[in-house]
This record gives C-alpha cells, sequence and structure tokens, in this order.
C-alpha cells in the first residue's frame, strides 16, 4: 500500500523511550515501509539515537528536555513525602509522587505541542494519559484523527496518587474523540472499553507485542564466554532487573537454594542497578557458584543476543504479593516473553489470567502458583528440552507482530478512501 501523496503519523510517548516498547518500534517500521512520514516525540534519551538509527525511512525524532534541575527537585520532594508512609500516613506519602506526575505530565503537553506546532500529520498515536491528552488538543485544532495505543492498562480504582487519577479522568474523556485503540489482548481491550467508556461504534484492536522477524533457535553463549560458565551447566535468565523488595526476592533465593546443580541463574537488568538492589541479594547465594548478576547496559542490537544465551526464561511477575490489573492480564503485553519464544527459550512464569493457555496448553514451559515448583518445572522442560524449543519457534510465528497490525492498516487505508 503506498499512497500517492505522503500521508503522516505522530507517535508521542510521555513515560518512556518510543524505541524500548517493541510493539511501537515495530509499528514504526512497517509505517515507514508504507511509504509514511513518521514524527517521534517522546522526553529526551541519550541512548535513543542509536536505536533510531537502524530505521530506514522518511522519520524525525522530536525530544523534549527535561531539566536536571527539576528532575532532581522533585525527587528529593518525593524522598520527603514517601517518608510518611513510614509512619502509616500513605495518602499523604503519595502527594510527592501526585506533584512529580502532574508537572511532568503537564511539561509533555506544552512542550510537545511547543514541537509540533508545524506539524501536518493524519494521525496522532498516543500510549498514556499525557501523550493522549496532548494527541487530543492537537489533531482537534487540525481536525485529525487521533488513536489511542494504550501502553500500560490503567484502572482509576488501582491508581495511587491524585496526579495519576486526575490524567485518568482526562484520558476518559479523550477517549471519546478517538478513531480506535490498540490494546495487547482482547481481555485489555474489553477491560479499556468498560474502564474509559469507549463507544461500541469505536473498534479497539488487539496486537501482542511480539516480533517481526523469523524466529531463530540458535543457542549463543554470551553468559557462558562473560561469567566462564561450564558449557553442560543450564542457564536460566531471569530478565528485567530485581525487585527492592527484599522479601519478594527472600521467595526467589528460597526458590533457587533448591534447584539441581547444574541450573545456574542469571539475573539480567538493561540498567545499573543501584546500590540498595545490590545488597538485598544475600552473601550465600552469590557463594553458590551458580548465581551470576548482569547488569551492565548492552546495546538494542545486542538484546536477542542476551535471550538467546539461556536454556530457561524466568518471568516473574511478583511471587507472592498482589498486583494490579496491568500485570494481572500481561500475557501478550510482556515483550521479554516474546523474546523468549523468539529464540527457542522454553518458559517458567507466575500463573496470572491467559498465561496457562498461552504457556501450558502450547507446550512452551510452565506456569506455577507456588514458586517452590520452579525447580521441578526447570527439570521438566531440561528432560525434554528440544519439544519444548520446537513448541516456542511455533508460537513465535503464529504471534508474529506484521499479522495483527494489518488490521490497522486495513481500517485506516479504508478510512481514507
Amino acid at each position: 500500500m503506498q499512497y500517492k501523496n505522503k500521508q503522516q503519523i505522530t507517535f508521542l510517548l510521555s513515560y518512556s523511550s518510543i524505541f524500548h516498547l517493541g510493539a511501537w518500534r515495530n509499528s514504526i517500521e512497517l509505517w515507514l515501509k508504507k511509504g509514511y512520514k513518521v514524527d517521534l516525540i517522546q522526553f529526551r534519551d541519550e541512548d535513543v539515537n542509536k536505536f533510531a538509527s537502524s530505521l530506514e525511512g522518511d522519520y524525525d525524532l522530536l525530544q523534549i528536555r527535561y531539566p536536571s534541575i527539576l528532575r532532581s527537585l522533585m525527587f528529593l520532594m518525593k524522598l520527603f513525602f514517601r517518608s510518611f508512609k513510614k509512619i502509616g500516613l500513605n495518602k499523604l506519602g503519595n502527594v510527592g509522587d501526585g506533584i512529580d506526575y502532574l508537572f511532568k505530565g503537564f511539561y509533555f503537553v506544552i512542550f510537545s505541542l511547543i514541537k509540533l506546532r508545524n506539524s501536518d500529520s493524519d494521525y496522532y498515536f498516543a500510549g498514556d494519559p499525557p501523550s493522549l491528552f496532548c494527541g487530543y488538543l492537537i489533531s482537534s485544532m487540525r481536525k485529525k484523527k487521533l488513536i489511542f495505543w494504550e501502553l500500560e492498562l490503567l484502572i482509576e480504582k488501582e491508581l495511587n496518587n491524585f496526579g495519576e487519577k486526575l490524567f485518568k479522568k482526562i484520558e476518559k474523556k479523550c477517549s471519546k474523540k478517538i478513531m480506535f485503540a490498540v490494546e495487547f489482548g482482547t481481555k485489555r481491550a474489553e477491560l479499556l472499553r468498560i474502564e474509559n467508556q469507549i463507544a461500541s461504534s469505536i473498534p479497539i484492536f488487539s496486537i501482542p507485542n511480539s516480533s517481526l522477524l523469523v524466529p531463530n533457535k540458535e543457542r549463543k553463549f554470551y553468559f557462558n564466554e562473560k561469567f566462564s560458565i561450564p558449557m553442560e551447566k543450564k542457564i536460566i535468565l531471569f530478565a528485567g532487573g530485581i525487585f527492592t523488595d527484599i522479601k519478594e526476592m527472600g521467595t526467589l533465593w528460597k526458590s533457587f537454594e533448591t534447584w539441581s546443580d547444574d541450573f545456574v541463574l542469571v539475573l539480567h537488568s538493561r540498567v545499573k542497578e543501584n546500590l540498595i538492589n545490590r545488597l538485598i541479594i544475600p552473601e550465600k547465594v552469590k557463594k553458590t557458584g551458580r548465581f551470576f548478576f548482569h547488569d551492565e547496559p548492552v546495546a538494542f542490537d545486542m538484546l536477542n543476543t542476551i535471550y538467546a544465551s539461556c536454556d530457561v526464561g524466568l518471568i516473574l511477575i511478583r511471587l507472592n504479593r498482589e498486583i494490579n490489573s496491568n500485570l494481572y492480564y500481561s500475557e501478550l503485553s510482556l515483550g521479554k516473553l516474546f523474546h523468549y519464544l523468539f529464540h527457542g527459550v522454553p518458559i517458567i512464569t507466575r500463573n496470572l489470567y491467559g498465561y496457562q493457555d498461552l504457556i501450558d496448553k502450547n507446550g512452551v514451559g510452565f506456569c506455577f502458583n507456588n514458586p517452590n515448583e520452579i525447580s521441578g518445572l526447570i527439570k521438566n522442560i531440561i528432560s525434554n528440552e528440544s519439544y519444548y524449543k520446537e513448541n516456542c519457534i511455533t508460537l513465535s510465528r503464529e504471534y508474529e507482530f506484521s499479522k495483527f497490525h494489518r488490521n490497522l492498516e486495513e481500517f485506516i487505508k479504508l478510512n481514507n478512501e
């Protein structure tokens, strides 16, 4: 589909880097291949140019500088108010976070509007409440189309501070003016429609946070070489950083103690962890010789090597605490899950909504109800490794991103004619 007159799309996102989100990165790549002009607007990210440089097509990356002094002042303010939680004043403890969210959100809206003052986009994609508000304002002024691609499922009653709640109310009002919405899975789409009272006439498309590429089960040996791990050992990878909750991590360490000596645990974080996170790793765990901590930031093109350098992928979405709707209904939104599948790596994860149908029934791993089960589940996978690896590749092909994205493309094409 190539239009005679080049159409333009703008992606807006305030809470993260656009290129850290696999689904949006894939979508941008597909729109560029279709001949669209694409504008990308976000808060400044020092690493983003590395990601953007791999794109081919007509795009502009517009970044907003959030002053360091403001970031530092807001951080200190949040620390001050959070101290009240220690004496049971939870509402007062959330005041700093509310002010920070409001200030940063409106900062993004104002400076995005300035950056986009000459914008002539036909479609505005927004991924969070501040960016949706910004997209609503500019699309209304220019009589263009607004699309809400909700990247985190926010339920108003679950929000902790007044800043988030205010922007959630704004999100609900803006949702009534969208062309269509996008969610990670049909259950999340259903919840979004109910929560934001989106009219039945407005479509909500379901797209997984999966890969565009052809899956590849070739085993890499980055961690073996990095930490001198013997080739006969089986590497269990927990990617995504570590919890600051000592009780939560204590549950993991108790499980780890029951693992076979043949199983090695690698914790990988994409950012350098702070001292507190490092201190919650017990010395007895470090001294086993079967635990390795990797928090060296890697380039985006290294991610495939990271995920291909293990035998089992461990996904820990909290271990024994209550979680919000965004995490409970997360089976098709987790990029790490699809990274594992893409490399033929079987998965072990907590049993949450939809995970048994996705993981157990497709033979790509197991869900656990109790972390004590993890050791036995690893043994089950290793005993029939090739079976699980083949199933991972099959499922990765089934959830290939462009198959689902095509629905968006066709809808926009039909409504453009």
